[in-house]
């Protein structure tokens, strides 16, 4: 597959930071991936607001996968805007995942898979998926009855002031929040890969270890690059969400 990794926001240092990540993945996958960014649009995304004034260029974006050569897209923002859903097929076959929506239900242990089957959207006039195709591709994902027996999970998401808005976010994707923990970043530069930066990135991670919290998702994608020293260095599961997100619109192109 040839997937396009879309940065909706202008952080050039970002984009670099997630298209190391995703080209070691594709080396791995044997995909190719190509990673963009939004020029004008801004350089972090936050509030709802901010994912508002990008969703409309990431839909066109959506509309051209086809004419451009992709066969997917990726959407390496963890607020997955334009994705009320997380992810959306578009009319002409290509999916479209949202890394918030890909490392959510895989931090929530709702996404351990082995088999997948119809996951285009139930309705032929939306993009979106319907109530009952997104339910159809829980069981599909999770099989019936699975992950009964939830551990605490956590989300470090990009400020405390969106805590609420991330539990929202999960609450939405059709997922309980009784066993999340959401905690705000102190940091805005875990792209740069600074000693400071990383040093900063553990302490919080273990922060959530203290409370019990046994997989730790890393919400936002400045953090990704970070992701496997923080690993190395924790004795808890570190989920990063732009390879979630790319392993699962694998799955689904699999299947539209």
């Amino acid at each position: 597959m040839r997937i396009l990794v879309l940065n909706p926001n202008s952080s050039a240092a970002t984009t670099r930071a997630l298209a190391r990540v995703a080209e070691n993945w594709a080396r791995v996958a044997g995909h190719q991936v190509v990673t963009e960014y939004l020029p004008e649009a801004p350089e972090l995304l936050i509030t709802q607001a901010d994912n508002d004034r990008v969703a409309g260029e990431i839909l066109r974006r959506g509309d051209r996968l086809g004419v451009e050569g992709f066969d997917a897209m990726v959407v390496a923002c963890h607020g997955d805007p334009g994705l009320p859903a997380g992810w959306l097929i578009t009319p002409d076959g290509c999916p479209v995942v949202g890394m918030g929506w890909a490392s959510i239900t895989e931090a929530a242990g709702s996404s351990r898979c082995t088999a997948v089957s119809d996951l285009r959207p139930g309705s032929s006039d939306s993009r979106v998926p319907d109530k009952d195709s997104h339910a159809s591709y829980q069981t599909s994902i999770c099989g019936p009855g699975a992950a009964t027996e939830q551990q605490l999970w956590g989300v470090l998401c990009v400020s405390a002031d969106i805590a609420d808005d991330k539990l929202q976010q999960v609450v939405g994707y059709g997922l309980t929040i009784d066993k999340a923990v959401v905690r705000g970043a102190v940091r805005r530069d875990y792209e740069s890969g600074s000693t400071v930066a990383l040093e900063s990135l553990l302490g919080e991670v273990n922060q959530f270890a203290d409370l019990g919290v046994r997989v730790v998702l890393l919400g936002c994608g400045a953090m990704s690059g970070l992701a496997d020293q923080v690993r190395a260095r924790t004795g808890i599961e570190v989920i990063e969400p732009l390879t979630s997100a790319l392993d699962r619109v694998v799955l689904l192109g699999r299947a539209a």
